[in-house]
């Protein structure tokens, strides 16, 4: 089998996994607001006010508005966000594999 199959696999089993940050308490690491980090931290770091708001996520808080009305439509915007995220990923990697390899 190829190895590549392996890192598919272990993609779809992260996809799958994401709903359990729907079980956790708080914002997610790394994903925290300016305020968040000032209360964590004491302060916040120049670069982020600069940028703070600049990135507006497609799929805002792995919500699609139509599934999010109930729990298992929270569980199911998360795996097809993932989903998604990865397909992307995989055909930049793909693209760039492509413009990259010796003639």
């Amino acid at each position: 089998m190829k190895k590549v199959y392996y890192l598919y696999a272990a993609l779809l089993i992260f996809a799958i996994l994401t709903p359990l940050g729907l079980l956790a308490q708080g914002s997610a690491w790394g994903e925290w607001s300016a305020k968040e980090i000032e209360a964590k931290i004491g302060f916040v770091p120049q670069g982020l006010k600069q940028l703070e708001g600049w990135w507006k996520a497609p799929i805002a808080g792995y919500n699609f508005s139509s599934l999010s009305t109930t729990f298992s439509g929270k569980i199911l915007s998360y795996v097809l966000s993932a989903a998604i995220g990865a397909i992307i990923l995989i055909l930049i990697f793909k693209l760039l594999s492509l413009t990259s390899k010796e003639k």
